[in-house]
């Protein structure tokens, strides 16, 4: 099936990873539709501002996850080929974590986080790293970072707290599910 006639719109888990079973679609072609929303959609268009970082490495693990399917006739657990938004104050090796702040731009830890770690373990694809207002410290969405996060609905909104990322970008289909957090709860 050519690339530009798959759409994810709306998709869920059950959807997709019967679609991958049935072999309709791959991880690769998953990742690569999602990745070209986000450039539509957040760098362009309504710039939503929800993404701080695509992952560099994300659509070589798709390849990895058809490879492993194709080998094994299985998944590799119950995420399998999930691209997975993560708010940007969980910490990752493949990509900067700015903690919303361009005070932290160039950080690059040498680890994962543990709930990062965990969704790899699981299958998942980590596709992008969402915004946050810096230091996940107040309600509202704006970040020295990536400036003020757009409500998809209402662009002329905020997409408000300090999960606006994670929240503008599962709403924009900038991912199949994305991972947010309180942090001062």
């Amino acid at each position: 099936m050519p690339a530009e006639s798959v759409s994810f719109l709306e998709a869920t888990i059950t959807d997709v990873q019967g679609r991958l079973r049935a072999g309709e679609i791959t991880c690769e072609q998953l990742v690569q539709w999602y990745r070209d929303r986000i450039q539509r959609y957040d760098r362009q268009g309504p710039a939503l501002h929800a993404i701080v970082n695509v992952n560099p490495q994300a659509l070589d693990r798709a390849r990895e996850l058809d490879g492993f399917f194709k080998q094994n006739r299985k998944f590799k657990g119950p995420l399998h080929g999930v691209p997975v938004l993560v708010k940007d104050q969980a910490e990752t090796s493949f990509a900067p974590t700015t903690f919303g702040t361009r005070a932290y731009a160039e950080y690059r830890p040498t680890g994962d986080a543990f709930l990062v770690r965990k969704l790899i373990d699981a299958g998942a694809v980590i596709l992008a790293k969402t915004s946050m207002c810096d230091f996940a410290a107040g309600w509202f969405s704006f970040s020295s970072v990536t400036d003020r996060t757009r409500n998809p609905y209402a662009t002329d909104r905020d997409a408000g707290g300090s999960s606006a990322g994670t929240g503008a970008g599962v709403t924009a289909n900038f991912g199949l599910v994305g991972v947010g957090e309180d942090t001062g709860g």
